[in-house]
């Protein structure tokens, strides 16, 4: 051995040595923080300053030298802190496996990680915090090994000896090019595994973050932990294994149907179902009314959340959830369900803040590209061919008649709103989505997905959401009314018939 080698050998593993001392006197200084004595650390104390310090130094390790040695123990140690009792050191586990997860591009870490919640969130039977399962959300998984290469080899490995056996019956020339055609087909396949290491990592994670998921909303003891649960299932649902997909969408219309349920939550429930069926669920033989009737129950409910940093979330899931329930299975969607949607949209737009109407005004306008036939809707009252009469009170899309009605009373009224966006898209939709004209739309406006208005337009100031509410409290005080998710949309419906 070289002498140049053995002293860098030899560095190495002091390097090693001193680093594995390091992070045993931290874990000793951290493990004080863990709920194992009825002994309750004062923040004032040195104990606790000096176990916050070491558990900020392993947050650091892990975050900038992931791929070196001990990193996995790290991880494992800050997951099992995450069962402290502090509130502070839950938030820095937190945030730390979070950033790790966000940086991690291989996916080992990941996949270590999500085993590593697996097992803690199995141990304290589902007793643990919201934000250690919201990490998973972090995580940069976009694909999963279904099995298909796998599948795809041994079909392979079976014809080439299906080709040996027939050999005796085969010309010299036909089985060597056979065989030959076989060999790199193989090699192809082999080369594909060879390469998907990283795909190996996001298969384990995934597999460990479904059995939490399932794990915890057969639990169902804390509600709290259905939020990031629900939000995962949205997020990583099109990963799923085709043969789950009746069980999870069973399991999300049973939760949907729960009286406790937040709306944020059902919405969620349904957002990931139509992940599922807009995916490979396309196949499976599910009637989704029920899906869109739940849906358009919870819509009205959204303006009612006095948390606007909830209510904001609600808008959002809402909006992309009726993109998949409305654009992308513009097929099967009855065009009366649309007509329905939209009306109830513009009525809860009425008492919503200008950021959230103007998402929602963005999100109609895909519906009316989606679905031409919808400028009926547009027309006077007197020209609607539909039969029958509108019922604001029912709540049923398919029965509630909405074509036999129209919306220029609801983008009237958004046109006299204070917000110039919100008048410019009322302007627009009324003018029946025009390309050019005063009542078009620029081309920088159009390129916003109509979820990220929320965020993008969100203003400090609140004077505009009171512009139209001021004026429906008076007349529900004339018509002693107390106006609620159950009567919003026939109180507002009686209302812009009285404004015009």
């Amino acid at each position: 051995m070289k002498k140049e080698t053995k002293k860098l050998q030899e560095f190495e593993s002091t390097l090693l040595r001193y680093y594995s001392r390091f992070l045993q006197f931290l874990e000793k200084n951290v493990t004080k923080l863990l709920p194992k004595t009825n002994v309750t650390l004062e923040e004032n104390t040195f104990t606790y300053t000096l176990a916050m310090l070491s558990l900020r130094s392993l947050s650091k390790l892990l975050i900038s030298s992931s791929h070196f040695n001990f990193s996995t123990n790290i991880i494992s140690l800050l997951v099992r802190l995450t069962t402290s009792k502090y509130e502070t050191v839950i938030e820095e586990c937190c945030e730390a496996l979070s950033e790790l997860f966000a940086a991690d591009v291989s996916l080992r870490n990941s996949a270590y990680g999500a085993r590593a919640i697996a097992a803690i969130v199995n141990e304290k039977k589902c007793d643990i915090s919201p934000k250690l399962l919201s990490t998973f959300l972090r995580m940069n998984i976009k694909e999963v090994d279904k099995g298909g290469r796998g599948k795809e080899k041994r079909n392979l490995l079976v014809k080439r000896i299906k080709l040996a056996k027939e050999r005796q019956s085969k010309s010299k020339a036909k089985y060597t090019k056979q065989l030959k055609k076989l060999e790199e087909d193989l090699r192809e396949v082999e080369a594909a595994e060879s390469l998907s290491t990283k795909l190996k990592y996001a298969t384990e994670a995934m597999k460990h973050i479904f059995v939490t998921y399932f794990r915890v909303i057969k639990n169902m003891r804390r509600s709290a932990l259905l939020e990031p649960v629900l939000e995962g299932l949205s997020k990583f649902a099109h990963l799923l294994n085709v043969e789950f997909f009746d069980d999870i969408i069973s399991a999300l219309q049973s939760l949907i149907e729960q009286q406790h349920m937040r709306v944020l939550d059902s919405l969620y429930c349904v957002h990931a179902v139509f992940v599922i069926l807009s995916g490979e669920g396309i196949a499976i033989n599910v009637d989704p009314f029920r899906f869109y009737r739940s849906v358009y129950r919870l819509m009205t409910s959204v303006p009612f959340e006095k948390r606007p940093e909830l209510r904001d979330r609600e808008v959002s899931v809402m909006l992309s959830t009726l993109h998949m329930m409305i654009n992308l299975r513009r097929k099967q969607v009855p065009l009366g369900r649309v007509a329905a949607f939209v009306k109830r949209l513009l009525i809860i737009c009425c008492i919503l803040p200008s950021h959230c109407v103007v998402a929602i005004l963005a999100g109609i306008r895909t519906f009316f590209i989606s679905h031409p036939r919808l400028s009926s809707m547009l027309e006077n009252a007197e020209e609607v061919a539909a039969s029958g009469l509108f019922k604001p009170d029912i709540d049923d899309p398919d029965c509630c008649n909405a074509l036999s009605s129209t919306i220029t009373s609801e983008l009237s009224v958004l046109c006299k709103h204070p917000d110039p966006l919100v008048v410019q898209l009322a302007k627009h939709l009324r003018a029946g989505l025009p390309s050019s004209g005063a009542a078009h739309i620029s081309a920088e406006i159009l390129a916003v997905k109509p979820y990220e208005w929320i965020e993008r337009y969100r203003k400090e100031e609140i004077d505009d959401e009171l512009y139209f509410y001021e004026r429906i409290s008076l007349y529900c005080k004339k018509r002693k009314v107390q106006l609620s998710s159950k009567n919003m949309q026939m109180v507002l419906n009686d209302w812009l018939i009285s404004m015009l």
